[in-house]
């Protein structure tokens, strides 16, 4: 019979997993700010510069070099006019990172993608280019707060689930779902559905669960028998859930005013086949009697696509002629 209720279940169901437990899991502020300021390099990180370097031991050997390295740009053809000089690229260098002031000051001053002239530095000579400049990134203490808790507890989660575990199987074995702690993170929740996971209004049962677990949840509950002693069931991820079915309502068919609706939906789909396969049929008979389908359409007007088939292979039988 197409017009039927479905069978639902009045359940309870209990869910312990990653997404329920995160939220509970706290880190004391103090601990969090301490964690902000030992990783001050990260959430405020100084300007960086990419720097290719090369140093000569006279200044003639650096000229030279910088005003071919300045009209080519090609960092490898100085290196090559080098010859034997030190030559170094240096990708993300902070100023703390260039032991020489005289050069620190000159590299975290000059311009992007500009070759130097030659620098006196304590060693001897240099000239360098910056081809790329990073700058400071300062992250505030409220945005790197919420950073800090999401990380700690990602990390915390598995370990807290385990934790949690045996106080949950001790509860439900002794209350069933009537008495879950609100210590555990459990999510609890009951309520009506179907197999699809639908309520009787049609809307998603608002189970704290997604995905493949979700499903699992929903599989439990068509599954148990009405009445049976709730039990933990593992889940995919690291997730458990236990369900309690109180009632079941078997599939029942609709009163004709309660699928009205669906009824009369139902037939304006079947009335619009009936009328293509009227007109389909109509237009090959004609094709038939003609001996050409171009004939028998108007300008403008498309063919049906088993027509189109016909018209690529005139030699099959017409779907609609048996």
């Amino acid at each position: 019979m197409l017009f039927r209720v479905p069978e639902l279940r009045h359940a309870r169901i209990v869910v312990l997993s990653p997404q329920t437990v995160s939220d509970t899991l706290t880190l004391d502020e103090n601990r969090i700010k301490q964690i902000y300021d030992e990783q001050a390099s990260r959430f405020n990180a100084p300007e960086s510069r990419d720097v290719q370097l090369i140093t000569f031991p006279t200044q003639e050997q650096a000229q030279s070099v910088s005003t071919a390295w300045a009209a080519s740009g090609d960092w490898a053809a100085a290196q090559k006019a080098a010859g034997n000089a030190a030559s170094v690229a240096m990708p993300g260098t902070r100023a703390a990172a260039i032991p020489s002031e005289i050069l620190r000051t000159a590299i975290f001053s000059a311009p992007a993608d500009s070759v130097s002239s030659p620098v006196k530095t304590e060693a001897g000579w240099a000239v360098f280019r910056v081809s790329n400049i990073k700058p400071a990134q300062v992250t505030p203490f409220a945005t790197a707060r919420e950073q800090i808790l999401d990380e700690y507890r990602k990390a915390a989660t598995p370990s807290a689930i385990s934790e949690r575990l045996r106080p949950l199987q001790d509860a439900i074995a002794a209350k069933g779902l009537d008495a879950i702690p609100d210590t555990l993170g459990a999510a609890a929740i009951s309520g009506t559905l179907n197999a699809q996971g639908l309520t009787a209004e049609g809307t998603p049962a608002p189970i704290p669960a997604s995905g493949p677990l979700r499903n699992a949840i929903i599989h439990q509950v068509f599954a148990q028998k009405e009445g049976a002693p709730p039990f933990l069931n593992e889940g995919p991820d690291n997730s458990w859930f236990a369900v309690a079915v109180d009632t079941v309502k078997p599939s029942a068919p609709l009163s004709f005013e309660e699928a009205r609706p669906q009824v009369l939906a139902a037939w304006q789909a079947e009335n619009r086949r009936h009328a293509a396969d009227l007109a389909a049929t109509a237009l090959y008979t004609a094709a038939k009697a003609k001996g050409a389908l171009g004939t028998t359409l108007s300008p403008g007007r498309r063919l049906p696509a088993a027509l189109r088939l016909l018209w690529l292979h005139p030699t099959r039988t017409s779907p609609l002629s048996s």
